[in-house]
């Protein structure tokens, strides 16, 4: 069954109200209302804090499906990238293309203590990332079914 209030004050509402509005928000959501009207007397100063709370809400279950998406290219892209600093680690140095007379030229570079660091941790993180993917993959989906159910608060 739909219900929607549509006479609720706020604290804005001098004299008849006392409740904030993102607990009104939330208790709407936690009894499966997706509507409120906002009837405050002598003011219009809740407008602005429901309209902010409410798109606030509404946007948490799309953003969380952004986040892992943008989470999970990350650690692709790092795990990408691990053999190739592995074998440059393991080697000692690398080779750098750099611009001489208006042509690529390529140079061979020992690394430094500061590069082996810079690698070790780079691999670090590569390998934190392999252990991490799986269990954002397996959200994914989880999150994007949440998403697709989720009924906006207006």
């Amino acid at each position: 069954m739909n219900f929607t209030h549509l006479h609720v004050h706020s604290h804005y509402s001098i004299l008849d109200g006392m409740s904030k509005i993102p607990d009104l928000i939330a208790k709407c959501q936690r009894t499966g209302m997706t509507a409120m009207a906002l009837t405050d007397h002598g003011c219009m100063y809740g407008i602005k804090e429901f309209l902010d709370t409410a798109k606030k809400v509404n946007g948490k279950p799309k953003g969380k499906v952004k986040d892992c998406k943008e989470e999970i290219k990350k650690a692709e892209a790092k795990i990408a990238e691990l053999p190739k600093w592995e074998a440059t680690l393991a080697a000692g140095h690398m080779l750098i293309t750099v611009m001489v007379d208006g042509q690529a030229v390529e140079q061979d570079i020992e690394l430094t203590a500061h590069d082996r660091k810079d690698f070790q941790e780079k691999i670090a993180d590569a390998k934190k990332a392999e252990k991490e993917l799986p269990v954002l993959l397996e959200e994914l989906p989880k999150l994007e079914a949440q998403a697709a159910a989720y009924v906006p608060f207006k």
